[in-house]
């Protein structure tokens, strides 16, 4: 019993270093810091459709691993608008930090809070995430429970915005360098003490990882609101499309 204990164990850490620093879900963090030294930069697009507009989200990110299980990452952000909402760019920045406080090879679950803070010319917002992962057999499983509150500036006023997601995937590798999986958003928007939406995106991901660099990609269109019971396009995107690619040095 304690062999094939073993045996499972180092096949855990195994699939676990095999994609370390190298992420197979898009909106779902897995719970993994870089090594100490080691940085990436990091280049995200986001895609948001609605029926009166598209929005273009882009990042670029430098994440520093610092040892003793911890990470930190600065962010540019630019936001632009076509259709109805068209001209308008929005420019921020972004820092955040990650603590590791379980490993997926020793305790066969990975766990860690991640932190980030934003700030534009009218708004701030502050976010805390719960990560976790774990394997069975060579399935990939991730989860994430989140919380998000912002101060937008509007007309002189500041107003309170909060949401909550939860979200989650799958991915099983399909060869040494691609996986593929299934990844889902469930959110919830408060503002006012009110539930204002709670959409449900769900959808395929897929990676690929070579020597130095690795990409992941998923398309999650909205499938329906729960609190409505019906598609809510009015206040939500109908599909997103987002792109992750990474070089390590």
């Amino acid at each position: 019993m304690r062999f094939w204990m073993g045996c499972f164990g180092a096949a855990v850490l195994l699939l676990s270093t095999a994609f370390a620093g190298e992420r197979r879900f898009v909106y779902t963090y897995e719970a993994e810091v870089l090594p100490k030294g080691v940085r990436e930069i990091e280049i995200w697009s986001t895609y948001h459709y609605r029926s009166d507009f598209l929005r273009l989200a882009n990042r670029i990110e430098l994440e520093w691993g610092l040892g003793s299980n911890v990470q930190t990452a600065f962010y540019l952000n630019t936001v632009s608008s076509s259709g109805e909402q068209g001209g308008k760019t929005r420019l921020s920045i972004s820092n955040a930090w990650v603590y590791q406080f379980l490993d997926v090879g020793q305790h066969g679950i990975a766990s860690g809070l991640y932190g980030e803070w934003t700030l534009a010319a009218n708004e701030v917002e502050l976010e805390l995430i719960w990560l976790g992962h774990t394997f069975v057999g060579n399935l990939l499983v991730g989860w994430n429970l989140l919380g998000k509150q912002a101060w937008e500036r509007e007309e002189g006023q500041w107003e309170v915005k909060r949401a909550v997601a939860v979200t989650g995937g799958v991915s099983i590798p399909l060869s040494s360098a691609i996986a593929a999986g299934i990844e889902f958003v469930q959110q919830y928007n408060v503002a006012e003490e009110v539930v204002t939406g709670a959409p449900l995106f769900a959808g395929p991901v897929f990676s690929v990882r070579q020597s130095g660099w690795w990409a992941t990609m998923t398309f999650l269109p909205q499938l329906v609101d729960v609190h409505r019971k019906a598609l809510n396009l009015d206040r939500f995107d109908r599909w997103q499309w987002r792109l992750l690619v990474s070089w390590i040095f």
